[in-house]
């Protein structure tokens, strides 16, 4: 079991038996539980990647989802069982949904699989971050476990949930939710340092998480930039490299871009056997 708030969960909920599996965070944070989390029932380990992080990194577990038991005794409990969320984007919904459980539950870090960590946390309990001008992200947070924001955002995704629009109990909601607690005013507190709001809540400017703005995701990608990297990231813990829209991308090994310097550096067993047999990853 997870001890509590001393975790990072990862996680892949497209029923998808071989998902990307960059645990860099396990790398980074030894000291800490890192739990990637699966909504399928099973495990295919054609490349013998996931067995080898397993054997590599002790602190790493992989698991599968007892949707159920998760929702159980929550305000999104009546929600989950409507379902009416699986009309559209019901892999996105389930997702924005169970990163809200997971630290309700355990306490810890949520992380997107497209985001690598670049340093160990040094990090507040209780952290989010600005994505973009008027938004937090929901792609990474903290929280302790059973925190009332938490239990705020579970009350909140029903009440504003829209079927038609993308992240409405996503960044949205967190973003609702932060500006009832922090005041309409809570971006403009905020220039390059940090804040604390009511409920002991730290918000981050962009720069710690969301560097590079999802419009300009291709930056990540550019052959030789590389040689930057610490100079651009160097008020960074985390780097989202916004997978909804570089999924297709292909990199060339060996091309020096910024994103290849992540990978290399953080998340160096995943680099290998994305590259063992192909020229670009």
């Amino acid at each position: 079991m997870p001890e509590e708030n001393r975790n990072i969960f990862l996680m892949d909920t497209a029923c998808n038996p071989t998902p990307k599996f960059r645990v860099c965070w396990a790398r980074q944070n030894p000291e800490r539980q890192v739990w990637f989390l699966l909504t399928s029932d099973r495990i295919e380990d054609n490349t013998g990647l996931s067995s080898t992080l397993l054997h590599q990194y002790a602190n790493l577990q992989v698991v599968t989802a007892d949707l159920d038991d998760m929702f159980r005794d929550t305000p999104l409990l009546g929600f989950f069982n409507e379902r009416k969320w699986t009309k559209s984007w019901k892999v996105e919904l389930l997702a924005n949904m169970l990163r809200v459980l997971v630290l309700w539950w355990w306490g810890g870090v949520y992380s997107d699989t497209d985001i690598i960590s670049v340093r160990t946390l040094t990090l507040p309990e209780n952290s989010v971050g600005f994505e973009s001008s008027g938004k937090l992200g929901n792609a990474f947070f903290i929280f302790q476990a059973r925190h009332p924001v938490l239990y705020y955002l579970m009350k909140d995704m029903p009440r504003h949930f829209e079927p038609n629009r993308w992240g409405c109990i996503g960044p949205h909601a967190i973003t609702r939710v932060m500006k009832e607690i922090c005041g309409d005013r809570m971006e403009k507190k905020i220039q390059r340092q940090p804040v604390i709001c009511p409920g002991n809540i730290t918000i981050f400017p962009h720069s710690t998480f969301y560097p590079v703005h999802y419009s300009e995701f291709e930056y990540y990608f550019l052959p030789g930039e590389g040689n930057k990297f610490n100079e651009k990231f160097s008020m960074a813990f985390a780097l989202h490299f916004w997978n909804k829209l570089s999924k297709n991308y292909l990199v060339k090994a060996n091309n020096n871009s910024l994103y290849e310097v992540a990978a290399k550096r953080f998340c160096p067993t995943t680099y290998r056997f994305a590259t063992a047999e192909s020229g670009v990853f």
